[in-house]
């Protein structure tokens, strides 16, 4: 039900100090739905809004956008965060990983294709 686009399987990353914002969207009508309820965990606990965590849902004309916008990231916020959602079809929850560099740090990410022959 949640889309997991290919810029994210690799991750996100943050610079220590800033903010920064995860992102899910849902994809299907169901979605849409007024008590379609949005979730956030990280280290097995809900993620609830504070000075430290904005949440959101904006629900679009094919389903849901679901944010969490995390404030003066710190090397504690590395980790995996999952986002979900409930739905009257059920429930669906995705990953998103985030990488936390200080901003003298350089982050290289490398790509390995294999080539079929």
């Amino acid at each position: 039900m949640i889309k997991n686009d290919h810029l994210d399987q690799q991750g996100i990353v943050a610079i220590e100090g800033r903010n920064t914002t995860l992102k899910c969207i849902c994809e299907k009508k169901e979605c849409k739905e007024e008590n379609a309820s949005t979730y956030w965990i990280f280290n097995g606990s809900n993620v609830n809004a504070s000075q430290k965590f904005k949440l959101s849902k904006e629900v679009l004309p094919y389903g849901a956008k679901m944010e969490m916008t995390i404030l003066d990231v710190s090397p504690t916020d590395q980790g995996i965060f999952y986002c979900g959602i409930n739905t009257s079809k059920g429930f669906s929850e995705i990953p998103r990983r985030l990488h936390v560099i200080s901003s003298g740090e350089v982050f290289v990410t490398v790509h390995v294709m294999k080539l079929l022959m």
